[in-house]
């Protein structure tokens, strides 16, 4: 079993990145980080974390002791990914062209999500137009550069707009439309030919959420959406009353 000073090393060297280069990635000395390489000093786990997002490896890729033991909190921990949770104002200012938009993140806050790719990032819901989907709050994980498919739900950047649009996506061949789940409170569908770049900045799809299950109860009895069991827990109801 190779020690994860040895681990750290040889990814290092997999990428061609110096220590300083990673130092500075991990917001440590290079002292300390050399010290990792040598065994001198064990990373502790968020510091594992950050390394293995910085390679994109799973921590047991690193400390190997960790599969070897099979800790099932850790390993389920392993299989998240760190992305930047980005404000509005820099989500709007995405330039498609560049990696990661052109956004610096170094210093901003990361939420984890299972199945992230290089260049993914992640927003909050703000509105009402995905209600009961997803409450206002909610965290979406945003597929960057991908192209939504019909039905997908995505987030929007379109101009003269100071928020983000969360809707659900339609796809008609040279055109598409954007559909709001709450139709009492989002807007009417809206039809965007796709060579229209004056109508939109870009449309990616959401991957996955992080939502607050109180939110999500609130958001169903507001739009009198009844739960399933519901009808089941009258009749039990009824059938102990008549008992």
């Amino acid at each position: 079993m190779r020690t994860i000073g040895q681990n750290i090393r040889r990814l290092r060297e997999e990428n061609s990145w110096s220590q300083a280069f990673m130092a500075k990635k991990l917001k440590v000395s290079q002292s300390s980080f050399s010290q990792w390489e040598n065994d001198e000093y064990k990373p502790k786990f968020e510091q594992l974390r950050k390394l293995s997002n910085v390679f994109n490896v799973r921590i047991s890729e690193i400390d190997e002791s960790i599969a070897l033991n099979g800790d099932a909190v850790l390993a389920s921990a392993n299989d998240l990914r760190a992305v930047p949770l980005l404000t509005t104002a820099q989500a709007k200012e995405l330039d498609v062209s560049r990696p990661f938009g052109g956004i610096e993140i170094e210093d901003g806050e990361m939420v984890f999500f299972a199945r992230p790719k290089e260049g993914d990032f992640a927003v909050t819901v703000n509105g009402h137009s995905m209600e009961p989907w997803y409450p206002v709050g909610t965290r979406v994980l945003v597929g960057f550069k991908e192209i939504p498919k019909h039905g997908d739900r995505v987030v929007v950047n379109v101009p003269y707009q100071k928020e983000l649009l969360f809707k659900v996506y339609l796809d008609f061949g040279a055109k598409f439309a954007l559909f709001s789940i709450n139709q009492k409170d989002g807007i009417e569908p809206v039809v965007i030919d796709k060579m229209d770049r004056d109508a939109y900045y870009w449309v990616y799809p959401i991957k996955e959420s992080i939502r607050n299950e109180s939110d999500v109860d609130a958001a169903m009895k507001k739009h009198q959406i009844r739960p399933c069991y519901e009808d089941w827990v009258r009749d039990y109801k009824r059938g102990l009353n008549e008992a």
